[in-house]
């Protein structure tokens, strides 16, 4: 409010994608690293995959919902993002994203959703794993942010934390 009355605009801090991508560096024994059309198959913990194109398929979603743990990550990614403009913009930039997997074993079953440009394919009973976190960069705000896809939260800056 009173950025407002004095005229400013509100200042976002926040990591930086450069800060982000040594800091990736400096993790890495608790980042598996996959390659877009690779699935994280049944490892929990947090992923990066490097957004070249958005390639192979994904069972279910992340998005509200569960995913089959032979999905690829690049997708997994796609619909973590939480709107299309993220989506495009991290392909377009070939950018970095970062995402908890979390398997669960078998499931009944998972609804294909579409979101972000993509309508991924239901399927039945199959080894599966939820994503409750997804760190990416926001052009529009020129950070990296951390998102809930599975509750589908309001993104926040990413604060260079992650759980085990």
């Amino acid at each position: 409010m009173l950025e407002m009355m004095l005229g400013g605009k509100r200042k976002v801090t926040g990591v930086k994608y450069e800060d982000f991508l040594t800091w990736m560096n400096q993790n890495s024994s608790k980042i598996t690293e996959l390659q877009a059309g690779v699935s994280p198959g049944a490892k929990s913990g947090y992923m990066k995959v490097k957004i070249t194109s958005y390639t192979s398929v994904m069972w279910g979603s992340p998005y509200k919902t569960y995913y089959t743990y032979d999905s690829a990550a690049s997708r997994i990614a796609q619909h973590a993002a939480p709107n299309i403009t993220v989506a495009n913009e991290l392909a377009a930039n070939q950018r970095y994203v970062l995402f908890k997997n979390n398997y669960v074993g078998s499931r009944g079953a998972y609804q294909g959703v579409a979101r972000n440009g993509y309508t991924s394919p239901s399927y039945t009973t199959y080894n599966g794993a939820y994503c409750d976190d997804a760190i990416y960069y926001d052009a529009t705000l020129g950070i990296m942010m951390r998102y809930n896809p599975l509750t589908d939260s309001t993104p926040v800056p990413f604060d260079l934390t992650i759980s085990a």
